[in-house]
């Protein structure tokens, strides 16, 4: 199996930042001090070298393990988003002309090339069939950067999401509202879902421009 090195990042990272906030904000109430310093004190009579080699080993494999499984959750939910139009598809706000940040010139041209007159109606799955329509018509892997970039905003997201979840579990089930922790992971559930909705209409407004510059 070969994996690009962007790949290993997009689920690498994740799964290394969910372990990570996992660590802060769910297990702490959930761990006793005393069995936690007897595992500490376990570990300081194993030789460093084997600590460092083991660590070296387990957390990477245990974050791509994680990262790996973020990233099939990550990829369904979206699908499923946009199949029940919970979230509008990059493809469609751009095909509609209704972002003037991502706006593309010339879009009535646009979609006269892909056999669609109007842009009003524009549903999810009619924007996903140009959208398909317009990539298998090119050659896409000079965008690559922004795919990545825009599944691994996806996965951080979905890593945060998970957590956040974890941490409304834990107000319920220890019956304490912990207002910092929740606020923290709500509002970086909130930057991490701005930005990747943001790179993913950059992906699909780049993909749409390239589209047009080889057809004209």
């Amino acid at each position: 199996m070969e994996f690009r090195y962007n790949e290993i990042i997009i689920w690498l990272i994740p799964g290394l930042y969910f372990l990570c906030l996992v660590c802060l904000f769910v297990l702490p109430p959930f761990t006793d001090g005393s069995e936690v310093a007897t595992y500490l004190n376990a570990i300081k009579e194993i030789p460093d070298g084997i600590v460092t080699s083991a660590a070296l080993f387990f957390i990477p494999f245990v974050s791509f393990v994680i990262g790996y499984l973020i990233n099939y959750i990550a990829s369904q939910t979206e699908f499923w988003l946009y199949k029940f139009d919970i979230l509008k598809r990059p493809s469609r706000i751009i095909l509609s002309g209704k972002s003037d940040r991502y706006r593309l010139a010339n879009l009535d041209t646009l979609l006269q090339r892909l056999e669609r007159s109007f842009r009003s109606n524009l549903t999810n799955a009619n924007a996903n069939a140009l959208f398909i329509k317009v990539k298998q018509s090119i050659d896409i892997c000079p965008l690559d950067t922004y795919y990545f970039k825009s599944v691994f905003g996806r996965n951080l997201l979905c890593a945060q999401v998970l957590v956040l979840i974890c941490v409304v579990f834990e107000c319920f089930y220890l019956k304490c509202l912990d207002l910092l922790g929740l606020s923290v992971t709500l509002v970086t559930g909130l930057l991490f879902f701005t930005s990747w909705r943001r790179n993913s209409k950059i992906y699909v407004k780049n993909i749409l421009s390239m589209y047009m510059r080889q057809n004209q």
